[in-house]
């Protein structure tokens, strides 16, 4: 039996901060047995790609690709699918940013065992840091940890080795969570309160003796790049299944089909998106609310295995059209400038005018595809920047189960 398996959740990031993390992966020198899981949770066909081609010259490399293309990015998901490939005896749970130090094996090894819970924290890179200076054979040598800040113990409990027999008795992430979420919060407090004949005690590893570096990128902390709401409900969910398990509506969060692997085969939705058998059958129309009401009904009036299509494009009045409505709202807004008034028009305009905003659908077609996911067979989603670089087209296919 292998001793280590890291599992690596991957989709759409940056390629060269997933190659280096991979490379570094590569040097453990001491300890040798062990394997890692690359998982590609659904990134798109050139990147995936790349990094397929790339992982085929890596020693103890498992490349695999999870084709869930068009469904919403879920780490608890992806990370599953790993733990339930893992071969070690302890699973290692890493992010595609980190850079391992060559004696981390080394250092888990002497701290692990299976009544062990053992987190690691990572120094943070500077933005500009220059890899090819401090880069020896995929590592990076630094002398001086103290001019990088330290992770703090409660941001770093993501990235955590835990007994793999350990993972799967509690039925590991739970895939509640998507797009934003506190899996790694939830996976621990479930591992250290479940009854298991020996109590796991949680450890830290020394962050100096093998130190982890966090490769900079940008934050991504867009308040639109998540359905309005979606934070609280995440955090209702967590604690609800604690404090209140009676209000979890999703009591039970992971399926018989926890871990799966996806092929194309069963994905009939990316199959229809690629065909471009993509013609609209429903479209949100003014008023926003009897559109809604108009989509659940039709959806569910649909037979097994046909699909709801939905291919439209969602922009508000563009103040520089050459519409007299548009013309009009100009004069009115340089009036409101001129007495300081700070109201505009363009969100009066949506409303009078029966524009649609792009948010508003997104929103909606989220939280229906996480309450009604068993009455679907599979979907496809995606969304399109406009002209502006805004997003403003929304593509998606729903079929019945």
């Amino acid at each position: 039996m292998t001793k280590f398996s890291f599992i690596v959740p991957y989709r759409n990031r940056d390629t060269k901060i997933a190659k280096r993390c991979l490379l570094s992966l590569q040097t453990q020198k001491v300890i040798t047995d062990y394997e890692v899981i690359f998982i590609n949770y659904g990134s798109d066909k050139v990147i995936s790609n790349e990094l397929e081609s790339f992982c085929t010259d890596l020693d103890k490399i498992n490349y695999v690709f999870n084709e869930v293309r068009g469904m919403f990015w879920s780490r608890s998901a992806s990370i599953n699918n790993g733990i339930y490939l893992a071969q070690g005896e302890y699973c290692i749970i890493a992010d595609v940013d980190m850079i391992y130090s060559p004696n981390f094996l080394e250092e888990v090894n002497q701290n692990i065992n299976q009544n062990t819970l053992l987190h690691y924290q990572c120094f943070y890179l500077n933005e500009g840091f220059e890899y090819d200076k401090y880069l020896e054979n995929h590592s990076l040598k630094i002398e001086n940890l103290g001019q990088f800040e330290k992770s703090s113990k409660e941001s770093a409990m993501g990235i955590v080795i835990i007994p793999t027999n350990k993972l799967k008795e509690i039925g590991a992430f739970d895939e509640y969570y998507r797009l934003w979420g506190i899996e790694d919060k939830d996976l621990n407090r479930r591992l250290l309160n479940y009854d298991y004949k020996e109590k796991l005690e949680m450890k830290w590893l020394n962050a100096e003796k093998s130190p982890v570096f966090h490769q900079w990128h940008p934050a991504a902390n867009n308040p639109l790049a998540q359905p309005k709401g979606w934070e609280k409900i995440v955090i209702d969910h967590y604690h609800n299944k604690y404090d209140k398990p009676e209000l979890t509506i999703h009591k039970k969060t992971n399926g018989i089909e926890i871990g799966k692997i996806y092929n194309k085969k069963e994905r009939p939705a990316l199959k229809k998106y690629e065909s471009n058998d993509i013609e609209t059958n429903f479209e949100f129309e003014f008023p926003i609310e009897k559109a809604y009401s108009s989509f659940v009904s039709q959806f569910m009036k649909l037979e097994k295995n046909k699909a709801l299509i939905l291919n439209q494009s969602f922009s508000l009045i563009d103040e520089k059209a050459t519409s007299k409505a548009a013309q009009g709202v100009r004069k009115i807004n340089s009036l409101l400038e001129k007495v300081k008034v700070s109201y505009r028009m363009t969100e009066l305009l949506k409303h009078t005018y029966g524009n649609i905003d792009f948010y508003q659908v997104r929103d909606f077609l989220f939280y229906f595809i996480v309450d009604f996911e068993d009455f679907i067979e599979d979907y496809y989603y995606k969304q399109e920047n406009g002209e502006s670089g805004k997003p403003e087209k929304i593509t998606l296919i729903l079929f019945k189960k």
